[in-house]
């Protein structure tokens, strides 16, 4: 156990080698991390909505639809324990979590965790020129694609 709770204190294992090592020292039963992912796709935009290529530009922002939809799918989460979120930095990943947190916030039972984590690297492909186009232009500018 000496050994162990150096390795738990010392903090710098990922908690997948943890668990193992929890089973190999006998301090649980089997190797088991078990868990859900939880994926939503950011509400409806005026890009969205006009056909507009959005890629990673932010130029878009939720339609009152879009932020319809980010609260209908709040109902989704009402029976689970959502312990972290991880969300694009582009504003509409973010307007579609503000939307579930009005939700939660009117909500008997609170779902959501009080504060999340802005992943920079979580974000759409970028299009390059593509981005605020609309998809009929492209699609007679690229007939192929």
């Amino acid at each position: 156990h000496d050994v162990l709770s150096y390795i738990i204190s010392d903090g710098k294992l990922r908690i997948m080698l943890l668990f193992q090592l929890l089973f190999l020292f006998g301090v649980i039963a089997q190797p088991i991390m078990c868990f859900t992912v939880y994926v939503m796709r950011h509400g409806q935009t005026d890009a969205n909505a006009n056909e507009i290529e959005q890629g990673s530009a932010d130029f878009s922002r939720l339609t009152d639809l879009g932020k319809e939809q980010a609260s209908n799918a709040y109902q989704a989460l009402v029976d689970t324990r959502v312990t972290s979120i991880y969300t694009s930095p582009l504003t509409r990943a973010r307007q579609t979590l503000e939307q579930l947190r009005q939700a939660d916030a009117s909500s008997t039972q609170t779902v959501l965790p009080p504060s999340d984590l802005i992943l920079h690297n979580l974000r759409e492909i970028d299009q390059y020129d593509w981005q605020g186009q609309s998809y009929s232009e492209l699609k007679r500018q690229f007939p192929e694609s």
